[in-house]
């Protein structure tokens, strides 16, 4: 509903300190099947580099943003 969309938005947008635009991104996680159910889902994680292999990693920055949209999400 449009009520969760902006409040994860703005929290994005608050911890990322920019507006950000929504994509629609194909990938493993259950997100599409509840989408399909017309329920509104997000996905949120650090970023990284070499997903899902044995050099998979994340950046120290990314993951303090990602740290910091969640803050953010559960003070809205």
């Amino acid at each position: 509903n449009a009520k969760w969309t902006a409040i994860v938005k703005s929290a994005a947008e608050k911890s990322a300190g920019r507006k950000l635009a929504r994509v629609c991104m194909f990938g493993g996680t259950d997100a599409r099947t509840i989408a399909l159910l017309k329920i509104p889902s997000f996905t949120f994680g650090p970023g990284g580099k070499n997903m899902h292999t044995n050099r998979e990693s994340i950046s120290l920055r990314d993951l303090e943003r990602t740290t910091k949209f969640a803050e953010k999400l559960l003070s809205e």
